[in-house]
C-alpha cells in the first residue's frame, strides 16, 4: 500500500480524477490523526474501494459518488455527495474530527 509520511506535519493530495482502492491496497500516514491526512476530490470523479482495500484519513469529495464494497474499510471521515456502501464494508468514524 501507499504510506504518506506526514511525520513533519499534515499532507494534503488533491487529485482530479477517480481513486481507486482495490484488491488488497490502501493508504494510510505514518501518524495516524486523520487531521494529518487528506484527500481533495476536486471534481466528480468516483472514489471506490473495493475488495479489502483500506484508506485512512479524510476523505473529501463533495460532488463525488462514494463506493465501498467487499471488505473495504474507512477510518477517519468522509464527505461525499453520495455513498453506496455494499457486502461488508465499513466506515469508522474518528471522533476527534468532531467539531473541527
Amino acid at each position: 500500500g501507499l504510506v504518506i509520511d506526514n511525520r513533519n506535519g499534515p499532507v494534503t493530495l488533491y487529485v482530479d480524477g477517480p481513486v481507486d482502492i482495490s484488491g488488497s491496497g490502501s493508504i494510510t500516514a505514518y501518524d495516524p490523526d486523520p487531521e494529518k491526512f487528506a484527500i481533495y476530490v476536486a471534481n466528480n470523479s468516483a472514489v471506490t474501494l473495493s475488495d479489502s482495500g483500506q484508506f485512512y484519513g479524510v476523505l473529501y469529495a463533495p460532488q463525488s459518488l462514494v463506493t465501498l464494497s467487499g471488505w473495504s474499510e474507512i477510518y477517519g471521515g468522509l464527505v461525499g455527495h453520495s455513498m453506496e456502501m455494499l457486502d461488508l464494508s465499513a466506515v469508522y468514524y474518528d471522533i476527534t474530527l468532531r467539531g473541527r
